[in-house]
């Protein structure tokens, strides 16, 4: 498929450039908009598969002014959001955009753990006819202001509950204190999850919830920490939905990358779920020598898993590493996931 870009300038418009998440490489002096003679249309046309979602910013005056298509109205806020464009061969994101009949409830709380203490955004959806004292399954979903924002969990849990394909499911949005040190494999932030935000949980909304039927989710460095912490606390949690996973992610400590994966590798299995997900662009290699790109890592993981025994499904979805992607992502990996 075609796709092509448009801005309406005059034609001292010489720096105009487009970005878009899917291109193979991010060199402005290959993205420049070409102008019309005898018009203010200024355009840059690509190639992209049918079933790869777009974001996209334009810029009138090279790389530092990038900014939403002011021709379009669709968009993702946020500050990994921007102009989309949805191809008509991709598939599952009806489920973020179709607005349900009934809607569960989504409330905030702020939440103070004991050690270290910190106080976070904790938000926590509802099913609709939500009864405490009942069965339910349970997620934990990590980076709370990509889940509630660009990618709109609510309401995909919503749509795909009213559709028969999720069984009625608590959500819990967990922000983030400290980025950076949370999701890096951390012994502490897993701690705190079993020891102080499980119970809370537990005693909050009664779910009667069984291991088998928690998940704790996560993408980026949140698909890292969802894995480790399933990985380590199999005994709070059944299953691990990790999507666009920094697997190749190394402590300071140690020169080479994948030290997820290593460890997964060199331990015996535990028994948890894996979905790891990754998309099909997600090919950039940083600067730093040896290491893979996350399309490699995870790959990587995939081997590791399927050489360790583990039940773990893998999947290359269409897109790359911003929440447009994970849109779709996410909702495909809660339906592979669900127990019966």
């Amino acid at each position: 498929m075609i796709v092509t870009f448009l801005w309406r300038g005059g034609a001292e418009l010489r720096n105009g450039i487009v970005f878009a998440s899917v291109l193979p490489e991010n060199d402005p002096t290959k993205q420049g908009l070409a102008h019309i003679p005898g018009t203010d249309i200024w355009y840059r046309s690509y190639r992209f598969p049918r079933d790869l979602p777009i974001l996209y910013e334009l810029s009138p005056d090279g790389v530092g002014k990038l900014q939403r298509d002011p021709l379009n109205p669709r968009f993702l806020d946020g500050p990994m959001g921007g102009s989309i464009i949805v191809p008509p061969g991709v598939r599952n994101m009806q489920w973020s955009d179709r607005r349900p009949a009934t809607q569960g409830t989504l409330e905030a709380v702020p939440f103070r753990s004991r050690a270290p203490d910190t106080q976070r955004t904790v938000r926590v959806y509802l099913p609709v006819g939500f009864v405490r004292g009942q069965g339910y399954d349970l997620l934990l979903m990590l980076d709370e202001d990509v889940y509630s924002g660009p990618v709109p969990l609510p309401n995909i849990l919503d749509n795909l509950i009213a559709s028969g394909r999720l069984r009625p499911t608590v959500a819990v949005l967990i922000g983030n204190a400290d980025r950076q040190a949370e999701l890096s494999c951390s012994s502490e932030f897993a701690e705190f999850l079993t020891q102080d935000l499980l119970p809370w949980i537990d005693g909050q909304y009664q779910l009667q919830r069984k291991r088998e039927h928690t998940t704790i989710a996560g993408s980026s460095l949140g698909g890292l920490a969802a894995a480790y912490v399933g990985w380590t606390q199999p005994a709070s949690f059944g299953n691990v939905i990790a999507l666009s996973g920094s697997f190749r992610w190394r402590p300071a400590s140690e020169a080479e990358p994948e030290w997820f994966t290593r460890q997964l590798a060199l331990s015996a299995p535990v028994p948890v779920r894996f979905y790891v997900g990754v998309g099909t662009h997600e090919t950039e290699t940083p600067n730093e020598p040896g290491n893979p790109s996350l399309l490699t890592a995870n790959r990587h993981l995939r081997d590791a898993l399927s050489a360790k025994g583990y039940d773990a499904e893998y999947r290359e979805f269409p897109g790359t590493h911003e929440p447009l992607s994970w849109r779709p992502a996410i909702a495909e990996a809660l339906v592979a996931m669900q127990r019966e």
